[in-house]
């Protein structure tokens, strides 16, 4: 444990792969380049950086929220640029939770992912090819050229955002129903 500014790690070309999710935005920007620093200091020639870090425009801009712990924040385009400094390749990765209806071959078998992309309109739903907003991106960086990256899906098999929101719903409608019958009930005193 330590500072990402400086990383309690003698020597140098030491790590395979370093992984830093949500942090680099935790910092100030000349902290960021320190890091940076550091985390080419303790990479192997052919390793990979693999680093991710919120969309400034989607997670800040936009909603008009402000994350009290972020310092430096990026946008999509300045955080490839930040690490191409670094970095001789740089992939880019968008993350985002989306509803999805997941079609796949049974018995299982590796197959790939065709995406179809719908969108809702005032004439319902129907086919696009919006772009998918990146709320987060990762980066796989390296000196070295990075393999192809291919898309992925992550199942929740055990469904638990939706088992929570359905909870929720429930309990609100419940405290709704409860609150609409004391109301009643007081304007029927008075």
């Amino acid at each position: 444990a330590g500072s990402v500014s400086s990383i309690p790690v003698a020597g140098h070309e030491i790590f395979d792969v370093i992984i830093s999710f949500e942090t680099i935005e935790h910092i100030s920007e000349n902290e960021q380049k320190v890091f940076l620093c550091e985390v080419v200091r303790l990479l192997k020639p052919n390793g990979i950086f693999i680093v991710s870090t919120p969309n400034k425009l989607l997670y800040s801009d936009i909603p008009g929220y402000k994350n009290e712990f972020h310092i430096k924040e990026f946008y999509i385009d300045e955080f490839r640029k930040f690490l191409l400094t670094y970095f001789k390749n740089v992939s880019l990765l968008g993350q985002k939770i989306y509803p999805v209806s997941y079609i796949w071959n049974t018995p299982e078998k590796n197959s790939a992912l065709a995406e179809f992309r719908l969108k809702y309109s005032d004439w319902g739903f129907g086919n696009t090819n919006d772009a998918k907003d990146q709320l987060y991106s990762i980066a796989i960086a390296s000196s070295e050229d990075t393999h192809d990256l291919r898309n992925s899906v992550m199942v929740d098999l055990s469904e638990r955002v939706i088992k929570v929101r359905d909870e929720n719903i429930c309990n609100l409608t419940a405290e709704l129903q409860s609150t609409t019958a004391e109301l009643q009930s007081t304007t029927a005193e008075l």
